[in-house]
């Protein structure tokens, strides 16, 4: 797949319907598709529509981008997700937030769940994401070549979570009565979830919480030239923790927690958007 192209081809299309170029993009966790409807006017677009968008299989997760205003900025939120662990490749995974940029986009807001490895991040709350460590063996930027349309894939990671931008959201999400505290995530392909023994492996190497979402999005965004904020809801605990995961528990608690989600939004847009 030439990711640039069909990220140009989708990213016209978004501007074409919506009528509005997007500064910030956000990109939905599992559970909160529902929760954009913090936009102001939107407009809804599918990914049918959108050239190179893998359609999500995803549980509750919704096939369409709502492009629409937060305050006077203007936000494209990607309500579903494609990821390997369900069928895509590494590039379409990708294509949504390569997309975003094109699109005008000059930062990501990146939602995930994941199980907390710390007893003082309970389910129910949030974390931002700091670092991140990938056990997975795979690397997302494996496939894009020297000469593809983008910059070159051998970039750093050092500074792939805009720390300035994580530490004033994570401020300004806690002002507004939802505390957003920092860790490193792990992160696994999936679908199935993660052993005890992986989990303390990752405890040791200093994670926060383990997930099988993120990687390939924020990764991909990064390279296209977004700076990169990401959160986690937490879900359950991670393996050996907690009780066996249940994904219908996960997403019976992301509903109850949709009304701290949008809280966490609305305050970050702004931050971020003065960037």
């Amino acid at each position: 797949m030439e990711t640039r192209r069909v990220a140009e081809q989708a990213a016209r299309v978004i501007i074409d319907r919506a009528g509005l170029e997007p500064t910030v993009g956000l990109i939905c966790g599992t559970g909160f598709a529902p929760c954009t409807d913090v936009l102001a006017d939107p407009v809804t677009i599918p990914f049918e529509d959108l050239p190179g968008f893998r359609l999500s299989a995803i549980p509750d997760h919704v096939n369409e981008i709502d492009v629409g205003t937060v305050e006077d900025t203007v936000v494209a939120a990607v309500k579903a997700k494609v990821l390997p662990c369900d069928g895509a490749t590494w590039e379409e995974a990708g294509v949504p937030a390569r997309t975003l940029a094109m699109a005008g986009c000059r930062t990501l807001i990146y939602s995930a769940n994941s199980g907390s490895m710390r007893e003082d991040v309970r389910p129910g709350s949030f974390l931002a994401f700091t670092d991140h460590i990938n056990f997975s063996g795979v690397n997302p930027l494996a496939t894009e070549r020297e000469g593809g349309g983008w910059d070159t894939p051998y970039l750093s990671m050092a500074e792939l979570y805009d720390a300035d931008l994580t530490r004033k959201v994570s401020e300004a999400a806690t002002a507004s009565g939802v505390p957003l505290p920092t860790g490193i995530a792990g992160f696994w392909m999936g679908p199935s979830f993660e052993t005890p023994a992986e989990i303390r492996l990752a405890q040791m190497a200093g994670c926060a919480v383990s997930s099988n979402s993120f990687l390939p999005e924020v990764m991909a965004g990064y390279h296209a030239g977004m700076g990169v904020v990401a959160f986690t809801f937490v879900s359950t605990m991670s393996a050996g923790i907690g009780p066996p995961i249940d994904l219908g528990r996960v997403l019976e608690l992301s509903y109850r927690a949709h009304d701290d989600y949008r809280t966490i939004i609305r305050a970050a847009v702004p931050v971020v958007a003065a960037n």
